[in-house]
């Protein structure tokens, strides 16, 4: 089983409370569809469900009470709190099936409601509408010259990259998403992706599709917790 991490891009009034809200929100049926902005506008979102995926897996405005059928759908994935945020939004993790990496969906408010319910991705075009998927274990290695400026910061440092690539894998945007606190490393993991200009292809259900990778790069694996906790 693979995981679905729901980000929400939070800065409303209604949205901001913090994680405790946003947990609450996700438990409760009606206040969700209360946050629901009328329309909503959905991109780049995968279901688990046969129904929801052919109803709400497209581009599209959402009006009315069909509002609440997208609400079923998303929380019919079991969004859960994953204890952090990126940047400020809340992630929280939830089941999803049939997809090889993680998927994130990011909820972007208007006002002080949900405004847009897609990929959480910074991209124009074509690629704002693709869904966004995500994976935490990426390494590139550093260049000795730039060893001594992570080793200054506890020796572990870690980026976000968001590459986008089209049903073969080959590559139609690449940025800088989230920098770490040595931009030199930061300036390294961006021509690593320069370079690239194919990525592994996405499956979903059986077929190739185009997504945005929201990629975490570390400098290195994370060391091991004293005592294997």
């Amino acid at each position: 089983m693979r995981s679905c991490v729901l980000l929400v891009l939070a800065s409303s009034v209604a949205l901001a409370d913090g994680q405790s809200r946003i947990e609450a929100m996700l438990r409760s049926r009606d206040a969700f569809v209360a946050l629901l902005d009328d329309p909503v506008q959905v991109r780049g979102v995968l279901f688990a469900d046969d129904t929801c995926q052919r109803r709400f897996g497209h581009p599209q405005m959402v009006h009315g009470s069909d509002r609440g059928a997208l609400a079923d759908c998303l929380l019919a994935l079991h969004p859960r709190s994953l204890g952090f945020r990126i940047g400020a939004a809340f992630a929280l993790q939830a089941d999803l099936h049939d997809l090889g990496d993680d998927l994130v969906v990011g909820l972007t408010p208007r006002g002080h409601y949900i405004g847009t319910i897609g990929g959480a991705t910074a991209m124009s075009g074509r690629d704002a509408d693709l869904p966004t998927t995500t994976r935490f274990d990426t390494i590139v290695a550093p260049s000795t010259a730039v060893e001594p400026s992570i080793a200054k910061v506890g020796g572990h440092v870690s980026v976000a990259m968001e590459v986008c690539h089209d049903e073969q894998g080959l590559v139609t945007a690449r940025k800088l998403a989230h920098a770490s606190t040595v931009a030199a490393y930061d300036a390294e993991v961006v021509a690593h992706y320069a370079a690239i200009d194919r990525m592994k292809v996405t499956v979903f259900r059986g077929k190739p599709i185009a997504v945005c990778e929201l990629l975490v790069v570390a400098n290195a694996p994370p060391s091991p917790a004293p005592n294997g906790q």
